[in-house]
């Protein structure tokens, strides 16, 4: 009896537990994870420089995640460092930019134009100019011939406004260089000095564009 008492009396020996993962598991993984990228880490190529943005915890689907992964944390992931070097390279663009710079010493150094007008006149002459977009040959060609076709009105006024003055003219006959490094206003002005009497010329023409139209508003 008293054996049957000492053995309904005493309680159950707990059930072992299953041991908790030591801590150095994932530690280790870690340590072979930073081995793995530091082994192979002297690389010849620059890489591009990482920011870093901090995470509470291991975000679903990233790198730290699948380390943290039961059963798999002793396994370190593996990292494919040549393609990383491809992706973040930052030799590559500095090859292109050396590649784009060597191009355009190749094309040498932008000719600087000859400018013999005044700065402020020239300037508003090439304006005037690219609003005619007439080639400067064809631009003669019609003066000479009061062709009103390729011009308007308008377009003839302008003209006669930048007509070179003698003093320009005598600064554009003084120069012997060539005429495809003078600045856009003066070959404008070599090409109307072409022209004999070329400001009367300008006026003539506008008087003929107009006559039509002022003799219709006096009928």
């Amino acid at each position: 009896m008293a054996s049957n008492g000492d053995s309904t009396s005493r309680s159950p020996s707990p059930v072992p537990s299953s041991p908790a993962p030591p801590l150095s598991s994932f530690s280790g993984a870690k340590g072979r994870l930073s081995r793995t990228i530091s082994s192979k880490s002297d690389q010849t190529r620059k890489l591009k420089p990482l920011h870093w943005l901090k995470l509470t915890r291991a975000v679903q689907g990233s790198l730290w995640a699948e380390a943290q992964k039961s059963g798999e944390a002793t396994k370190a992931p593996e990292i494919d460092m040549s393609e990383l070097e491809n992706l973040f390279s930052a030799a590559a663009a500095n090859s292109e930019q050396s590649a784009k710079s060597i191009a355009r010493g190749s094309r040498g150094p932008k000719v600087e134009k000859v400018q013999l007008i005044d700065h402020r006149r020239a300037y508003n002459c090439e304006i005037m100019l690219s609003k005619v977009k007439v080639p400067l040959p064809e631009l003669t060609g019609s003066v000479l011939t009061l062709e009103d076709s390729a011009l308007d009105v308008d377009q003839v006024e302008n003209l006669i406004k930048f007509c070179p003055t003698k003093e320009e003219m005598e600064l554009l006959k003084g120069y012997t260089g060539e005429t495809e490094k003078l600045g856009k206003c003066e070959q404008f002005f070599l090409e109307l000095m072409k022209v004999p009497r070329v400001e009367s010329k300008l006026r003539v023409f506008s008087f003929k564009m107009q006559f039509r139209s002022q003799v219709e508003k006096l009928i």
